[in-house]
């Protein structure tokens, strides 16, 4: 079964009536809706705006949880002082109706809006005005923004009044609730801008609350991600039930139970405060309107008993009335630490929800979709950086009044919205249905065709004369070897100064034993300056007399090798029945020259249930067996002498993004030049500063002014620990000229300072920094 939500259900639903118990029983029917004992359980995170001195790992090292022969339910009997509560100390519980909306697993993202979305939030709308007792909380903008775009205007001030009541909140307020194990932070972070920029464009509305009950696992780079988002608290859900117990036993843990009176008191029993959550919902639930009645008035009925006890009180409400109970109790600001709570440090990985049944098979499940993510984030990330840079000089040359902005604007909305809807847990996992699955990989090619076609090209076609731009979306200069293909091995390089490259032909193998007609590879050192476009020229010369020929190849059997050897690249090729194994070494002053590139083409097309993989075999010792992961890619483990080194950094950049290679566009018509080299970096960024994106911000997605970009962009920067220069932005672009900056949170939701564009950007190491230039 593949949900184990946060809420309980109607299973275990036993008071006021009858017919309530047989109302939810009867609703629960689709596979999204069964819970188990592991659905009760949920922890609470309050995010402190500074790093706490106070940090406690989840273990202790070389410790372990012990397993349990069945899904762990509370472990042992728990009970509490008959007057632990009273009118003096009272304890207070939030109900808390909510839908949880995946766009894609069991059905598509279409169809799930069509048959059960529209209806949850069509009946929200209505139900709440109805009852003006209950709230609502809801998260997937993916979904809210296409059902607010059916609304007239009544409708929609309808719903800005909900929002302004506090009876609707918007919780985490992403894209989606993306997956913590396989995302990389770039698109994470993206995915929540989108959904921010959205929310504060559209509706005014800022979520202050993370919401994660769905993700199989967690990560501190979300908790960082929202931090720096301005948010003060989350929740997160799905922990290992062996930390569970841990956390119960020690009062570190929000988790629900049978909701009667008593199990409420049992279970702020196991709190530190005395506030209690109990969300009221499932995935899709509330899509019937009697479901949204039954759940109020039999709700009501047990808040209105409860008037007559004192020592207790409940009522509806959101996720952020349950964290600002708390921060009341304790005393503090929203946001800060109270005193009495613990910092945890560490991920919540691998989830496991009974037994040894850990859900870890997602991490590599759909690989070439997994690929695909990152091939299509680098491509939307270059994307972002070279249409800024170019609207911003289309803007300060008048002439150029043909700049296609908001064709390109528009291109670009959809390629976030599709990244972003990958970045879903039932996306990227690869956990949805197989034709949810092709449906997204259809969504994906539709994005790379959008992207300003910037994309890399296989064939450089008809030489002899062929004009290669390429293009460096990093801010650093790159000396590296690129590769294009050519259709003939009489050819020579030359820079934009008409010099000789140093370059090397090799053939194109179709299979092991066949070269391929007419199609050629040709690799050569290039240099290219940060999110600079160099171009090279390659030319067809005379043929020679000496020209080498590859011989017939004699009868073999796998594994078939090829050795190549040449002055820019040498390269092993070892043919398997399923795999190419590829081993390369560049001649090369940049980082891939003191690399081992290690390359694996895998076709398991024929087979069915087949899993490769490549076991790497190292002489580093680890006594303690620890192994740690860069979350995300983020690169930010507990232990701070494991931080990965700045070749390392570098290396996965270039890995991640490669040079493009842009053949020339032979059909091109204008009085402007085509071929000239673009280079807008007055200076390289410091070697420990990445530029995450430069993105150009959207006017509001309702207006009609949606596809006309706002004079305005955010530039993200992350540093890498080292210390090596410090970023002026005055002095980042030629030709340039930023005239307002301001210090923003990560999806520009809250304004946090002015900047002096003449000074330095002060960057705490492995802190990522967003500032809205103007």
């Amino acid at each position: 079964m593949k949900k184990y939500m946060a809420v309980w259900g109607a299973l275990f639903f036993c008071v006021v009536c009858l017919s309530l118990y047989l109302m939810l029983e009867t609703l629960n029917t689709s596979p999204g809706r069964y819970t188990d004992i592991d659905a009760k359980f949920s922890c609470r995170i309050l995010q402190a705006r500074s790093l706490p001195l106070e940090r406690k790992p989840l273990l202790a090292s070389g410790s372990r949880f012990p397993l349990q022969k069945r899904s762990w339910k509370q472990g042992w009997n728990v009970t509490y002082p008959a007057a632990k509560w009273n009118q003096g100390n009272k304890l207070r519980v939030f109900v808390v109706p909510h839908s949880h909306n995946d766009p894609g697993w069991v059905k598509t993202y279409d169809k799930y809006y069509t048959e059960q979305v529209r209806h949850i939030l069509n009946n929200m709308l209505e139900k709440l005005e109805q009852h003006p007792k209950m709230k609502f909380m809801y998260a997937e903008i993916s979904f809210f923004h296409i059902w607010w775009n059916e609304l007239d205007e009544s409708k929609k001030n309808r719903v800005r009044r909900l929002f302004e009541d506090g009876r609707l909140e918007i919780v985490t307020g992403g894209w989606v609730m993306n997956d913590e194990a396989n995302t990389h932070y770039f698109a994470m972070l993206d995915q929540l801008l989108e959904g921010h920029q959205w929310l504060d464009g559209t509706l005014g509305v800022k979520p202050s609350s993370g919401w994660a009950i769905d993700p199989f696992g967690h990560t501190p780079t979300m908790a960082y991600l929202l931090r720096r988002s301005g948010f003060n608290s989350m929740l997160i859900q799905r922990v290992h039930y062996a930390l569970k117990k841990h956390l119960a036993k020690n009062k570190q843990l929000e988790f629900m139970a049978r909701l009667i009176i008593d199990q409420w008191k049992k279970k702020g029993s196991l709190y530190k405060s005395n506030s209690v959550f109990a969300p009221l919902g499932d995935d899709f639930r509330y899509d019937k309107a009697d479901e949204w009645d039954l759940q109020y008035v039999n709700y009501q009925k047990i808040f209105d008993y409860l008037q007559q006890h004192p020592e207790l009180g409940a009522q509806f409400g959101t996720l952020s009335d349950y964290f600002k109970s708390i921060y009341e109790e304790s005393k503090v600001k929203p946001g800060e630490k109270p005193t009495d709570f613990p910092t945890l440090v560490g991920d919540f990985f691998t989830y496991a929800d009974k037994d040894d049944h850990y859900w870890s098979g997602y991490f590599t499940s759909r690989p070439f979709q997994k690929n695909l993510d990152r091939v299509m984030e680098s491509h939307l990330r270059a994307a972002e950086i070279i249409f800024s840079m170019a609207l911003t000089v289309s803007r300060q040359q008048k002439a150029l009044n043909n700049f296609p902005a908001t064709v390109m604007m528009d291109r670009l909305i959809q390629a976030r919205r599709n990244l972003g809807l990958f970045q879903h847990h039932d996306g990227i996992t690869g956990t949805a249905k197989d034709f949810v699955a092709s449906e997204v990989a259809g969504g994906y090619e539709t994005c790379d065709q959008g992207l300003c076609h910037i994309s890399e090209s296989r064939r450089q076609g008809k030489l002899p004369d062929g004009l290669v731009l390429l293009y460096n979306s990093l801010a650093h200069e790159r000396d590296q070897v690129v590769s294009i293909h050519v259709s003939s091995p009489h050819v020579m390089v030359q820079d934009e100064n008409n010099k000789p490259v140093l370059a090397q032909v090799a053939p194109v193998w179709e299979k092991d034993d066949i070269i391929a007609e007419n199609v050629y590879k040709v690799s050569f050192r290039v240099t290219i300056p940060g999110l600079a476009i160099s171009k090279y020229m390659v030319k067809r010369v005379a043929e020679t007399s000496n020209s080498n020929t590859i011989p017939p190849l004699p009868d073999h059997t796998p594994p078939v090798i090829h050795v190549v050897k040449g002055p820019v690249v040498s390269e092993v090729q070892v043919y398997f029945n399923l795999v190419t194994h590829v081993v390369r070494l560049y001649n090369s002053s940049g980082v891939d020259g003191i690399s081992l590139d290690i390359q694996n083409i895998v076709d398991i097309q024929s087979q069915r249930n087949m899993e490769v993989a490549v076991r790497i075999t190292t002489d580093v010792e680890n006594a303690e067996r620890e192994f740690y992961t860069d979350l995300n890619g983020f690169h930010s483990p507990t232990n701070p002498l494991a931080f990965p080194s700045l070749l390392a950094h570098h290396t996965s950049l270039q890995l991640i993004h490669p040079v493009f290679t842009i053949p020339a566009n032979t059909g091109h018509h204008s009085k402007y030049p085509q071929f000239s080299a673009f280079s807008p970096l007055a200076t390289q960024l410091p070697c420990d500063t990445h530029m995450v994106n430069l993105r150009t911000n959207q006017n509001a997605d309702d207006g009609k002014d949606r596809l006309v970009p706002k004079h305005s962009a955010a530039l993200f920067l992350h540093r890498l620990g080292y210390d090596c220069n410090f970023v002026v932005l005055s002095n980042m672009f030629r030709n340039m000229q930023i005239t307002v900056a301001q210090q923003v949170s990560l999806t520009l939701m809250y304004h946090e300072a002015d900047l002096d564009t003449t000074g330095s950007i002060d960057l705490d190491p492995m802190e990522i920094g967003s500032d809205r230039n103007t």
